[in-house]
C-alpha cells in the first residue's frame, strides 16, 4: 500500500511576519523625505537643485530596488489550499463497480475514503458490506489498493499530471451501500510582499524623473543638442 502524507509545514518565523512593517516604515521615511526634498527646493533653501536631484535619485534607487527584493527575493509562504471534493453515498450491485475520475497535477495531495454502512439486525448484531478499493494514475497503473475490506482510507501524492481513477469493487452477489469521499489539495507558494514590491516599484519611476530632472541630466543634454545645432550651422 502506497502512503504519501502531506508534511505538516514549519511555523513562520518572526522576521517574515515583521518585514512587512519595516519595509512599510522604510517607504514612509522615503516619502517623507521626497516632501522635505520639495519644500526645500520650493523655499530655495541651501539646497540647490543638482544636490536636491542627486538625493531624489538615491531614494529612488533605494525605492527601485526595495520594490525588485519583495517582488523577486522575499520570504515566500506556503499553504495548502483545497482544489476538490466529493462525497457521495452510494448503492453498488453484486458483482460491480463504481468508479470516480478526476484530474490533478503533479505534486497534488490525494485524501479519500470509503466506509461500508453498518446494517443492524433483529438479533442487534451490526453487519458490514465488503468491498475492494483500487486508485489508477493516468496510465492505468494501481498505485493504491485495499481489497474485502469494510473501510479504506488513503492518502497519496500525485506523481504525474492527468486524470486519476478511484474504483470500488463489489465481490459478492448482493448489492452493497458504501459512503465515499475524496478531497484534492495542492501546496499553494507566493510572496506577502509581492503586491507592496510592484506598488514600490511603480512609485519609484517618477522620483526617478524628478531626480534627472533636478541634477540637470536633461538640462545637460539639450545644451549638447544645442550646440551640436548651432556648430552643424
Amino acid at each position: 500500500m502506497l502512503k504519501d502524507i502531506m508534511p505538516v509545514p514549519p511555523p513562520t518565523p518572526w522576521w517574515v511576519i515583521a518585514l512587512p512593517w519595516i519595509i512599510v516604515g522604510v517607504a514612509i521615511l522615503g516619502i517623507f523625505g521626497l516632501i522635505v526634498l520639495g519644500l526645500a527646493v520650493s523655499r530655495r533653501l541651501s539646497l540647490s537643485a543638482p544636490k536636491g536631484g542627486v538625493i531624489a535619485l538615491t531614494l529612488a534607487s533605494m525605492m527601485l530596488l526595495s520594490g525588485l527584493w519583495c517582488m523577486f527575493l522575499s520570504p515566500t509562504v506556503t499553504y495548502s489550499e483545497t482544489k476538490d471534493s466529493v462525497y457521495r453515498s452510494l448503492t453498488i450491485d453484486g458483482k460491480e463497480s463504481w468508479t470516480y475520475t478526476f484530474s490533478a497535477n503533479a505534486g497534488d495531495f490525494i485524501e479519500g475514503s470509503v466506509n461500508s454502512m453498518i446494517i443492524y439486525n433483529m438479533s442487534e448484531k451490526t453487519l458490514q458490506d465488503v468491498f475492494s478499493v483500487y486508485t489508477y494514475n493516468p496510465l492505468g497503473a494501481v498505485i493504491w489498493s485495499e481489497v474485502n475490506v469494510t473501510g479504506a482510507y488513503f492518502s497519496l501524492k500525485a506523481s504525474t499530471s492527468g486524470d486519476y481513477e478511484t474504483r470500488v469493487y463489489n465481490p459478492s452477489t448482493q448489492p452493497i451501500r458504501c459512503n465515499f469521499s475524496m478531497s484534492i489539495r495542492t501546496t499553494v507558494t507566493y510572496r506577502t510582499l509581492e503586491p507592496f514590491g510592484s506598488w514600490l516599484s511603480l512609485v519609484s519611476l517618477p522620483v526617478f524623473g524628478l531626480g534627472m530632472w533636478g541634477s540637470g541630466l536633461y538640462r545637460s543634454k539639450s545644451k549638447e543638442n544645442r550646440k551640436e545645432g548651432s556648430s552643424s550651422v
